[in-house]
């Protein structure tokens, strides 16, 4: 949070309470909110454990033959690939299985099996790490796969 976001802030609960911004208590809670933000800013210690989960995602009744229909004429449309994975769905949900492993906030792993049958494992830790897939194995000294992994399509997690 930038010092102008805590001005905005502290002049917010200035106005909400202006007895204690007249007393000049402003310096220390500006100080306290400094040091909560610092704080709440670091990676809490998680220490070790592991956890499997499945991850859903709906799928609209009907979207397979809709975009089936969409594609049909076109060979290079870019909804093959999306069409394909729908094939896959059960029960009006595509599902893949993931494993969470944490040693420390610079040493996990993180694995997910996906519905079509492809799969990807990341493990990072301090200076490498290696990504593997179906298709490929990737191993890097200097955490480049980390810069240009995107956690966020892997799963939910930071």
């Amino acid at each position: 949070m930038s010092i102008n976001a805590l001005k905005v802030l502290l002049a917010a609960v200035a106005l909400c309470g202006p007895a204690w911004a007249a007393s000049g208590q402003q310096a220390d809670i500006e100080q306290w909110l400094r040091s909560e933000w610092k704080r709440a800013e670091t990676f809490p210690s998680l220490g070790q454990f592991g956890v499997k989960y499945r991850y859903e995602t709906p799928v609209a009744p009907g979207e397979l033959e809709r975009l089936k229909a969409e594609i049909a004429q076109h060979p290079d449309h870019p909804g093959r690939a999306q069409a394909k994975l729908l094939e896959f769905a059960k029960d009006g949900f595509l599902a893949k299985r993931c494993c969470l492993y944490i040693e420390n906030e610079s040493l996990w792993r993180i694995c997910e099996d996906r519905a079509d049958g492809s799969f990807i494992d990341f493990v990072a830790a301090p200076c490498r790490e290696w990504q593997l897939n179906k298709k490929s194995f990737a191993y890097s000294t200097r955490m480049r796969l980390a810069v240009r992994h995107n956690a966020r399509s892997i799963s939910t997690h930071r």
